[in-house]
């Protein structure tokens, strides 16, 4: 079955429609000071593409991935290479600049305060 151009702008309409939505309530609650309902609201809007798949009634079947055993390494290689590359520049850059390593998190404290402290 194909995506007609009505399915594809319902899609568009609801994924981008609703994810504005909820990040409008978003950003009212977090100036509120209600940061639980915030992060909630910004998690929620990350399925709105789900969402809109489904309301505009996109076929889903025929979409999926075929791994292949040859291709394990290539997926191991993409999730692990961005941490392991991370931790040899983190590595690196504190090697380099030892003085800047700042274990106790005096810096944090002083730029965030005793209320962002309390928030963390």
């Amino acid at each position: 079955m194909k995506t007609t151009s009505k399915q594809f702008k319902t899609y568009l309409i609801f994924a981008f429609g609703l994810a504005w939505i909820l990040q409008v309530l978003a950003s009212k609650f977090a100036k509120d000071g209600n940061i639980l309902i915030y992060q909630f609201l910004l998690l929620a809007t990350m399925f709105m593409p789900l969402l809109a798949t489904l309301i505009s009634k996109i076929p889903l079947k025929g979409m999926g991935w075929k791994i292949s055993k040859k291709d394990i390494k290539y997926i191991l290689f993409s999730l692990w290479s961005p941490a392991l590359l991370s931790l040899l520049g983190a590595g690196l850059f504190f090697l380099l600049f030892p003085y800047s390593f700042d274990s106790g998190f005096e810096t944090l404290t002083a730029i965030i305060g005793e209320v962002g402290i309390k928030q963390m």
